[in-house]
């Protein structure tokens, strides 16, 4: 009987995933695609995620915290990196990034070691289904847009 229950949660499981269905839906959206039809937006499921940018040698740091402070944009590394710090212990942490270069292609060695020793040194849980990593694929969009402000939470009935 068990194993009848187990082949039919893992059958379920699989097709659900090669119907392209879409994670369950949340209220911390973090990113949206847009497209020539339209956009997607994404949520992080994960208690808290960063995105690291490397734009024309200026770097954005974006550090997401579901139940805490929000969303927090830097410029500045030494900043970043004691936020990344803050985070508790072995916490589930999303590390979001796209499915070609990283956003962080073409950021000097010495800076991106600097946030791999943090990450080593707290011994996150990365999450995500592609080498630990929360990834976007951007193939087919147009414009990544990653959210530097939170969106108002929905009220749910603990709130009230």
């Amino acid at each position: 009987m068990k194993r009848v229950i187990t082949a039919a949660a893992g059958f379920f499981l699989m097709a659900w995933t090669l119907a392209g269905a879409s994670p369950p839906v949340d209220d911390f959206p973090v990113a949206e695609l847009q497209y020539r039809n339209g956009s997607r937006q994404f949520q992080l499921h994960s208690p808290y995620g960063f995105a690291i940018k490397w734009d024309q040698g200026k770097a954005s740091f974006y550090l997401y915290d579901k139940g805490g402070s929000g969303i927090t944009l830097t410029a500045d590394l030494e900043v970043f990196a004691k936020k990344l710090a803050a985070l508790p212990n072995k916490a589930e942490v999303a590390w979001i990034n796209t499915c070609g270069a990283p956003l962080y292609y073409g950021m000097p060695a010495n800076m991106l070691s600097e946030i791999q020793n943090v990450l080593k040194r707290k011994r996150f849980k990365m999450a995500g289904i592609e080498e630990g990593n929360f990834v976007l694929c951007t193939c087919e969009a147009t414009n990544l847009v990653l959210f530097a402000e939170s969106k108002p939470r929905k009220q749910t009935e603990n709130d009230r």
